[in-house]
């Protein structure tokens, strides 16, 4: 093992490390190329194919929000679709595209990451009718 050590410590560059490659012995070298290999090939298979277009479904006439403008002090009415295509464009065009976090892929494993964790004393919502 003295000569993976070595890589780190030693200045010589890439030859170096093709050299400690050639010289580690293959019952090391194949555990430590799988422990590499197999995460690097999971994440980029996920980050490839668990990928969901976007699609946002509204009404013909949205409603219209009011924003202030702290800079100028005024008002002025906006389509709440208008705002959020100005306000986040990635969700909007051919490109948009949703990807989950690696432990959340899905809506199963979203909806009971919510039921066990329980939000209700975190997010404070008044639900009424």
């Amino acid at each position: 093992m003295d000569h993976i050590t070595s890589l780190f410590t030693s200045g010589d560059g890439p030859s170096a490390i093709w050299t400690a490659i050639q010289e580690t012995p293959l019952p090391v070298l194949v555990p430590l190329i799988t422990i590499t290999a197999i995460p690097v090939a999971l994440f980029t298979l996920y980050r490839t194919y668990a990928v969901s277009p976007v699609l946002l479904i509204y009404n013909k006439s949205p409603v219209s929000i009011t924003i202030y403008d702290s800079r100028t002090d005024t008002t002025k009415r906006e389509d709440l679709v208008e705002y959020i295509k100005r306000k986040c464009p990635s969700l909007f065009g051919k490109d948009a595209v949703f990807r989950p976090t690696p432990w959340l892929a899905n809506g199963h494993l979203q909806t009971a990451c919510s039921a066990i964790k329980g939000f209700e004393d975190l997010y404070q919502i008044d639900y009424h009718r």
